[in-house]
């Protein structure tokens, strides 16, 4: 997944977007969304919670900046397989349907097994993503990136009817996984530089219009 430094620059066609976290939050008015919009960003997903109980200390702020910018704004949980799923579903429903009104399918971001084998991890993450659709009324997204997918999921196509979110730190838009028939969403690089982020920034495009955004 290694790449080179991205830059913020890209075709005028293209629907650009970062996720950010608690790492972007440096202190006071950490990112300025309207600079961030204003540079050809039109969404933002942010960390909202990990594991059972935990909370991202930054995503309420970031998710209400974002929202009051004029941004599409979604919100992702960052999973712990080695702990109950429905406890996590909860945690994360329970932020998205007290928080900011986040308006991106909530998205399950699966990127370690914590000793769990395909099966037993493909059971996980039905079980998770069952759960947080019936708490929120929203259909989730996995995020996740190529190799885990396949050495860690079996590649399986067990969840083609969820949008997916794939990391591929390279020039050319990346295959599907797992007999999707597209990429809903595309993290291009984790070390983006976007005007009003005074940090590195992961970057995404979106697969569509601004219009099919909306």
């Amino acid at each position: 997944m290694a790449a080179g430094t991205v830059n913020a620059d890209s075709r005028a066609d293209w629907v650009n977007g970062v996720d950010v976290s608690h790492h972007q939050d440096t202190g006071g008015n950490a990112i300025e969304w309207n600079s961030v919009r204003d540079d050809n960003h039109r969404f933002a997903i942010i960390k909202a919670t990990e594991g059972t109980d935990y909370t991202d200390d930054a995503y309420a702020k970031f998710a209400q900046g974002a929202l009051d910018a004029g941004m599409t704004v979604g919100a992702y949980h960052y999973a712990r397989p080695g702990n109950d799923p429905v406890a996590q579903a909860d945690n994360f429903a329970n932020v998205l349907n007290t928080g900011p009104a986040t308006t991106l399918p909530p998205v399950l971001d699966l990127e370690v097994d914590e000793g769990l084998g395909p099966v037993q991890l493909a059971a996980w993450t039905q079980r998770f993503l069952s759960e947080v659709e019936a708490q929120t009324g929203k259909r989730p997204m996995l995020y996740t990136y190529r190799y885990f997918w396949y050495e860690h999921m079996n590649n399986t196509s067990a969840f083609t009817s969820y949008p997916l979110w794939l990391a591929a730190y390279q020039n050319q838009p990346p295959a599907p996984v797992g007999d999707w028939d597209k990429l809903s969403f595309w993290q291009r690089s984790d070390s983006g530089r976007v005007v009003g982020i005074n940090t590195p920034v992961d970057m995404n495009i979106y697969n569509g219009t601004s219009g099919q955004l909306n």
